[in-house]
């Protein structure tokens, strides 16, 4: 498995940061492109139209942050320490692929209708992103870790 809370930290910053990259970066590139008025609208929606899709894509936002937390809450508490890493890695995983999928949208709707709304809603995305960013000591929190194999995992020994 992980030979260290460094090398899980490692594996799972892999996936974080690799799911993040191509939306940030299409989505700082279009917002500048749309803000400079180089790119025009492709798709042309009424505004009330535009207004539903960014509220949807909010939702489902708050949606899959809910979900998350709600089944890292509930199924972490009991088990090994690397039954709870697999587990949270698990959790993690799908849950930045969602945000992956929501951010690209996203992103998508920023180049469709050069709305600068939708990059707000980006940010806010990335926003949240940065939130849930894994680091040993929110591992820590998140899987209960108490006392000597809490101290253990922070100090990056191996397990």
């Amino acid at each position: 498995m992980y030979g260290s809370p460094n090398d899980f930290l490692n594996h799972i910053n892999k996936w974080f940061n690799g799911l993040i990259a191509l939306p940030l970066l299409l989505g700082a590139w279009g917002y500048l492109e749309v803000y400079s008025g180089k790119i025009s609208a492709i798709l042309v929606l009424p505004d009330i139209m535009n207004y539903a899709i960014l509220v949807l894509i909010v939702i489902t936002t708050l949606v899959f942050i809910w979900l998350y937390k709600k089944k890292i809450g509930q199924e972490l508490g009991v088990g090994t320490l690397e039954n709870k890493l697999e587990l949270y890695f698990a959790f993690s995983k799908t849950f930045y692929v969602q945000m992956f999928a929501v951010s690209a949208l996203s992103v998508a709707f920023l180049f469709l209708n050069a709305d600068t709304a939708f990059a707000g809603v980006y940010a806010f995305q990335l926003f949240t992103l940065s939130v849930f960013r894994p680091s040993l000591l929110s591992v820590a929190n998140k899987l209960g870790l108490k006392g000597q194999e809490r101290t253990r995992f922070l100090t990056k020994n191996s397990f």
